[in-house]
């Protein structure tokens, strides 16, 4: 078997493996986006953020390194396999954001209620 011949049997194998990971985050993200969190974190190089800004923004996975930033399955391989690791982390976070910015939205529906009800009195006059 020649050089070129063991690279294309290696190439076809990471296709397939690499598929296979692919197959299952798109299972994960679409389970993640119907849920429609719509918060941004990061757990080191893994987040779920809106990204896709070649392609349309769109809540998902996603990874960086420096300033790059891709979603999952567009991200080199290598930093996909590293990536996975931190997905537990990624989930707390996620919830623990999506709590805070709950708590935040219902301080800011108080206080846009209590701005309507102002404004509606002032028209009154």
């Amino acid at each position: 078997m020649t050089s070129i011949d063991k690279l294309r049997e290696t190439a076809k194998d990471l296709n397939e493996i690499s598929d296979a990971l692919g197959a299952m985050v798109r299972a994960i993200d679409c389970e993640l986006k119907s849920m429609n969190i719509g918060v941004e974190v990061w757990s080191g190089n893994l987040g779920y953020a809106k990204t896709g800004l070649k392609t349309g923004n769109y809540w998902g996975l996603c990874i960086r390194r420096n300033t790059l930033e891709w979603s999952f399955n567009e991200a080199p391989r290598e930093l996909r396999a590293a990536a996975i690791k931190q997905w537990p982390d990624l989930l707390k976070l996620l919830r623990e954001k999506a709590l805070t910015v709950e708590s935040e939205i219902e301080e800011a529906v108080d206080a846009a209620g209590k701005f309507l009800a102002e404004i509606k009195g002032d028209e009154k006059q």
